[in-house]
């Protein structure tokens, strides 16, 4: 029993005297406990936001409100994040990228091995008959815990595609939704100028009657009317596509009945367009994303310099004996019991360095993606700014400006017209005017909308608070 506690000693000596060369254990143990610290409270904040989103998957299907035609937009943005098929997918990846953390946190298995000696092995005490092994791996200091920095960060990088996902198809709901707010607007305006057009046509053909007008006067005012019935029936059949795109974003059927907004907000809202560039470049969810891809390559690089270092394999062997020969022995039919410290020898530097090499050059190759979304996302922030000064500055024109001097034209063409001092084409020149101006007022006004909701998806959030002044108008 001395000689082998003996021999067990000098194993752990001489194991600790190899690696001495490579690492102190009792150097590296102080900041492997804080890493470990760390990293446990890393998982606990981890499996607290897995609890929360399988909160948001528990209220998917109740409190949902039904969908008609004036379910306003923030009951079909709820109802579209409740059943968005893509929404779930992506949530359903973020939750099996959260279970690979305690996988590769975990030590390997232990190897159990039973080996049965055909050849009996003849000993002093007996013949030896079986042999029971157990034995179990443990890796070099902080790599397991590496390899959960590596998964951790896949995970939140996955909990970022998540959130794009997710502002990506609320900014979805938006646009069709105003799009029908538009089509709308158009088929109610469109309608207003038929009936105007016949209150026209009534007094041309009251104004032939007496000869006061002539026929192609009244063929005119006709032709415009068919060209008005056409485009009012062109806007009632593309209610139905427009109403598809939005029940696809909130997984209804096609044909279900879709919301026919009659109103929406009117924020006229100065910019601050350096917070909102400074606000992109931080939160936005895909650069988001793609920092965690960077800082998983991190982790991997101080991992591959980590294979360098050994594993241990601890074992432990039990020998069945049989009962020797000569019973006088007195050891005759004792059992064998042998304790033992393997490590694998990391000999081939050429392959630990070209790890190393290869997850500096992903890191690298990450970084660089980052770079180049970066500046596209910018570039599609500088267009969505624009776009909505743009629309901003046609609504005040329009609706300020042009659309009441076209209404104020009209009336007085139609007085002029009516006591013959205009001309009937006077008259449909100035309605055509305000017909388009009226539409392009009502375009405007759903582009700036537009443009305010891909604003708030590139910068995560609401405009209001990267915006100088924020005012509300009522629709006109």
């Amino acid at each position: 029993m001395l000689r082998f506690q003996f021999s067990a000693g000098l194993i752990v000596l001489a194991l600790f005297s190899i690696l001495g060369g490579c690492i102190s254990p009792l150097d590296s143990i102080e900041s492997d406990v804080q890493r470990l610290s760390d990293f446990t409270s890393r998982l606990d904040s981890e499996n607290a936001a897995q609890m929360r989103a399988r909160g948001f998957i528990a209220k998917r299907a109740s409190n949902q409100a039904e969908i008609t035609e004036s379910s306003s937009l923030s009951v079909c943005l709820q109802y579209a994040l409740n059943n968005n098929a893509q929404i779930e997918a992506a949530f359903y990846r973020w939750n099996a990228a959260l279970e690979k953390v305690p996988q590769v946190t975990t030590l390997p298995d232990p190897r159990l091995t039973y080996g049965y000696f055909l050849n009996e092995v003849e000993t002093r005490v007996g013949p030896q008959q079986h042999r029971v092994s157990v034995g179990q791996m443990f890796p070099w200091f902080g790599k397991l815990e590496l390899k959960g920095d590596i998964a951790a960060e896949a995970a939140d990088a996955e909990f970022q595609r998540f959130q794009a996902a997710s502002l990506m198809l609320i900014w979805q709901v938006k646009q069709a939704y105003y799009e029908l707010y538009y089509l709308r607007s158009a088929v109610s305006i469109t309608q207003e100028n038929l009936q105007l057009l016949s209150q026209f046509e009534r007094i041309a053909s009251a104004k032939y009657r007496v000869a006061a007008a002539s026929h192609p006067d009244l063929i005119r005012i006709q032709v415009q009317l068919g060209k008005l019935e056409d485009r009012l029936k062109q806007l009632k059949d593309l209610r139905h596509p427009l109403a598809a795109k939005l029940n696809a974003a909130m997984n209804r059927p096609s044909h279900a009945l879709a919301p026919w907004p009659e109103n929406i907000d009117d924020e006229d809202i100065t910019l601050d367009e350096d917070k909102l560039r400074a606000a992109l470049v931080r939160d936005n969810p895909q650069l988001s994303a793609l920092a965690h891809e960077i800082e998983k390559q991190r982790h991997a690089m101080k991992l591959a310099r980590k294979s360098a270092y050994p594993d241990v394999t601890v074992m432990a062997d039990y020998i069945l004996t049989g009962q020797a020969m000569n019973s006088s022995i007195a050891e005759s039919g004792d059992d064998a019991f042998i304790a033992a410290i393997s490590i694998n020898l990391p000999i081939w530097n050429d392959k630990y360095e070209a790890e190393v090499r290869q997850a500096v050059n992903r890191r690298l190759a990450t970084a660089s993606q980052k770079q180049h979304q970066e500046n596209l996302l910018l570039a599609e922030l500088e267009r969505a700014m624009y776009d909505y000064r743009d629309a901003r500055r046609k609504i005040t024109l329009y609706r300020e400006t042009l659309i009441p001097k076209a209404r104020e034209s009209l009336t007085s063409t139609l007085r002029s017209y009516e006591t013959a001092k205009s001309s009937f084409l006077d008259l449909l020149d100035t309605e055509r005017e305000l017909l388009e101006f009226e539409l392009v007022q009502r375009r405007a006004k759903s582009d700036a909308a537009i443009a305010l909701a891909k604003i708030e998806m590139f910068i995560a959030g609401p405009v209001d608070g990267s915006a100088i002044s924020t005012e509300m108008e009522d629709d006109r």
